[in-house]
Formats: structure tokens, C-alpha cells, sequence
């Protein structure tokens, strides 16, 4: 509370006590990985309280996935607001691929989509953006944008985020988010001044 700056600005750190110890995550390829994740969080908000923010503002969003019938076929769409979802002529078309892979799409028709369908959708240079390794970095997005701007890899259940373990040294984007990526990078380089957390650490009031 007070924060991100030095500590003379924040008041307290709150820290949900149900939080889980570690957390388990299925990366591309199918394999999964446990992180710590408590100690982690705890060191996460800690940071912000000696000058450290995070990669990027918050640009992530909630979207909502539902199928309609458009023209008399079953249509795939994505919605910025649930109010909108009964309303006509709202909504985007999207195409969903399982994970990142290009050659399989999730059909319209599927029961999933029957009921509106939340995930979380992050964006380049958003908080889940730079140095994957970094624990300032955010690693709960659920879908992200693929090669054309209706097209959406869904990490839900295939192709999770990983946790970061250190701080980064450089905005430079790294393992999902390295440039040059098979299947693209997720979210990019930090925004401009963000990142390099390890640079940006100040515990001392005097100079912020």
C-alpha cells in the first residue's frame, strides 16, 4: 500500500496467507514444471517497496470467449465486456489455437463455448513482458495474440507461463518473449524504462 517507490511511501505489504507454496505450470511441449511461488510473491511486493516496478503498465485485460450463431453458422467471438455478449452485432471473430501450434484450431462448436468463457490476455509490453526468468515479470496469462490480429494461441491448459526465480539485468525479452521465437514472441521488450530491476533497486529515500 503506498507503493511502487522507497520505503518512506508505502505503509504495509499484504500478503493473501492462502497462498500456494509452489505452483505447477504446463509448458510447451507438454511438460510441466513446479516453481516456488509463495516466497516468491512475498519477495515480488517486497521489491516494490525499494523502488522496483514492474516490466510494464497494466495493458492486460479479461476477454471473453463465447460461440453465437452469425449468418446462420456458428461463429467463434471475443468480447471486451460481458454486457455486450447478448447485445447484436457486437463482438469479434476469432480463430483459437490449442497452445501455440498453428495447425490445430479449436472448433466453434465445442460445449466450452457455450457459456461465456473468461481468460486472461496479456499484451507487448504489458507486465508479462521482458526477461521471463525475472519474478517482477507476471505469469498468469491465459491467451495472447498470434500472427494476425484475430488470432489467439490459448495457453489455459498447453502452454503456460513460467514463474520467474531472479531479477533481470536488462528489458530485453527472453524465452517466451525472445525476438526471433519459432511461434513469435508472447509479449515483447519492457516497456521503455521498465526492466533491469536488478539497476533499479533503492532502499534509500534520499534520492527518490
Amino acid at each position: 500500500m503506498g507503493g511502487p517507490g522507497t520505503p518512506k511511501i508505502v505503509s504495509r505489504v499484504l500478503i493473501n496467507r492462502d497462498m500456494k507454496d509452489t505452483i505447477k505450470q504446463t509448458l510447451c511441449g507438454g511438460a510441466t514444471k513446479t516453481y516456488p511461488f509463495y516466497e516468491v510473491i512475498v519477495a515480488h511486493e517486497l521489491f516494490h517497496c525499494c523502488n522496483v516496478w514492474h516490466h510494464g503498465p497494466s495493458l492486460d485485460q479479461v476477454v471473453y470467449w463465447k460461440s453465437k450463431i452469425v449468418g446462420g453458422k456458428k461463429e467463434l467471438l471475443e468480447y471486451d465486456n460481458p454486457a455486450d455478449i447478448d447485445a447484436p452485432y457486437r463482438g469479434n471473430r476469432v480463430t483459437i489455437h490449442p497452445g501455440e501450434d498453428d495447425t490445430l484450431i479449436y472448433a466453434p462448436d465445442l460445449a466450452l463455448w457455450d457459456k461465456p468463457f473468461p481468460v486472461l490476455m496479456g499484451n507487448s509490453w504489458g507486465p508479462h513482458s521482458g526477461d521471463e526468468n525475472c519474478i517482477m515479470r507476471y505469469s498468469n496469462s491465459e491467451t495472447r495474440t498470434g500472427s494476425a490480429p484475430n488470432i489467439r494461441y490459448c495457453l489455459v491448459w498447453e502452454c503456460q507461463e513460467p514463474v520467474g526465480q531472479g531479477l533481470c539485468t536488462s528489458p530485453t525479452g527472453t524465452g517466451v518473449n525472445e525476438e526471433g521465437r519459432k511461434t513469435g514472441s508472447r509479449y515483447g521488450n519492457c516497456a521503455s524504462g521498465q526492466g533491469d530491476c536488478t539497476d533499479h533497486i533503492c532502499v534509500n529515500d534520499l534520492y527518490h
